[in-house]
């Protein structure tokens, strides 16, 4: 199951229905432990894409994805990365429309989860990152997973790839096939 708002709502309320929720690499800003610095570093990448539009606002958001550890003063200190530098265009076409860079991400980042309902819940949640996502903003564990205490029973698997995850979820397999799937 693909681990959408609906599907984190569905795990507590339908748990006959969710066998396992994978959750890969859940940008979820608002429950990080560095959460004002992931928002600084958020907040940096989409005032470039205000300001200097998409080559602007991409080169920014990978720097801030591809940083390693928590956002210190290192990081802020950067100088702005170069748009040419990634083949990425320097012009401003004036648009700022862009789900990813603008904004509307935000509807994203900033959604907090239930996690009281999500523990209480008997569908095994799995914090799935990308090997080369390693030590990056999307591969930290929220606050209430950080140590997998209680009942997030299967979150060990938070560091190992994201495929072998998503394996494990379909040897598993559905309850039964959705509506319309033909099985």
């Amino acid at each position: 199951m693909t681990c959408t708002r609906s599907s984190r709502r569905s795990a507590p309320a339908r748990p006959g229905d969710v066998t396992t929720l994978v959750a890969h690499e859940p940008p979820l800003v608002g429950i990080l432990p560095d959460v004002a610095a992931t928002e600084r570093a958020r907040d940096g990448f989409l005032d470039a894409y205000d300001a200097k539009g998409s080559g602007a606002g991409m080169v920014a958001f990978i720097a801030m994805t591809s940083w390693q550890g928590e956002f210190t003063d290192d990081y802020f200190a950067r100088p702005a990365p170069d748009p040419t530098a990634y083949g990425m265009p320097t012009e401003d076409d004036g648009t700022r429309v862009d789900p990813l860079l603008s904004r509307r991400a935000l509807a994203i980042t900033d959604y907090r989860p239930d996690v009281e309902a999500l523990a209480a819940a008997p569908t095994p949640i799995v914090i799935a990152v990308g090997e080369e996502s390693a030590g990056t903003f999307t591969a930290a564990p929220p606050s209430p997973w950080r140590g997998c205490s209680g009942r997030w029973p299967r979150c060990s698997r938070a560091t190992t790839a994201a495929s072998s995850a998503v394996s494990s979820a379909r040897r598993a397999g559905p309850r039964h096939s959705p509506a319309g799937a033909g099985g």
